[in-house]
């Protein structure tokens, strides 16, 4: 029989008003649990709280891990520091990082300049509490397969909740800020490989679907209808970034792209913009 975990919604405020991160805690017919993403160090502390109100500490088995940046991977330390028997999946691309993660540091700051001031610091997993993953694993009391989704970066997947026909983008498909309803927004920090997004995007495409749920922001019940405004945003932004950072400054070109009808419902900050930036800035071309 299927394993159809019950899904619940983890928003995780501290980022943002509204907020631009959420978990997902998945909790099966035996009362095992299972976060989907641990999401940043600076935001674990809620996210653990208010996964506690839904089950008991001992009975959180995994975290899934889409791939390893800080956003969605950074904060696993803590947990695991709390319940030492949790074990992290992760595509094997992506292992290593998280047992020795001092590349990933570096390389984090300097793509997110400031924006890692919000995250935070990761710390190193022990490798007993990591399962690097290939392709097309499957977690069967969860009912959850790993799909490799290379592009958004090379160690990047989806997840797949077969029973209850749920994907989890993790960045595979852009965001959704915020939720059902809300603007599709592209996750291209560099370094960014578009042919691989497409392919990617295509496999996900092929799915059963009946619910998209991104960590950036929320679940949609109109998954296909998402998908192909994911495809069609992505196409959009990379001709006209590259058309555009011909003629005009950075500054210039971003806010002609925020104040386009399909992005001017945005919500704006400092540490908004900051983000919109960063995940502008893997397309070919790009000035922003």
């Amino acid at each position: 029989m299927e394993s159809k975990p019950s899904i619940k919604i983890v928003d995780l405020g501290l980022l943002g008003n509204p907020p631009i991160l959420s978990g997902y805690l998945l909790i099966n017919d035996m009362g095992k649990a299972a976060l989907v993403e641990s999401g940043p160090t600076s935001v674990v502390d809620e996210y653990l709280d208010r996964a506690l109100k839904h089950v008991k500490l001992e009975d959180l088995e995994y975290i899934f891990v889409t791939h390893v940046h800080l956003d969605h991977s950074g904060g696993a330390w803590k947990l695991i520091k709390e319940n030492p028997n949790i074990k992290v999946i992760v595509h094997e691309k992506g292992a290593r990082h998280l047992i020795d993660p001092r590349k990933l540091v570096e390389a984090s700051k300097a793509t997110l300049g400031k924006i890692y001031e919000f995250w935070g610091d990761p710390m190193p997993l022990p490798e007993k509490n990591v399962i690097p993953v290939g392709d097309q694993f499957y977690e069967k009391n969860f009912g959850l397969r790993v799909i490799y989704t290379p592009g958004h970066a090379s160690h990047s997947t989806a997840l797949y909740l077969e029973g209850s026909e749920t994907l989890f983008s993790g960045d595979s498909a852009g965001m959704l800020i915020v939720g059902e309803g809300g603007v599709i927004w592209p996750a291209a920090p560099p370094p960014f490989y578009i042919d691989f997004f497409r392919e990617s995007l295509k496999k996900l495409q092929g799915l059963k679907l009946k619910r998209i749920c991104f960590p950036h922001y929320g679940c949609s019940g109109r998954p296909y209808a998402v998908l192909e405004e994911v495809a069609n945003t992505y196409e959009y932004l990379s001709e006209l970034l590259k058309a555009k950072c011909k003629e005009e400054t950075g500054e210039t070109v971003f806010e002609e792209i925020m104040s386009d009808k399909r992005f001017s419902k945005l919500p704006r900050s400092d540490y908004f913009d900051l983000f919109y930036r960063i995940n502008l800035r893997g397309f070919e071309g790009s000035c922003v």
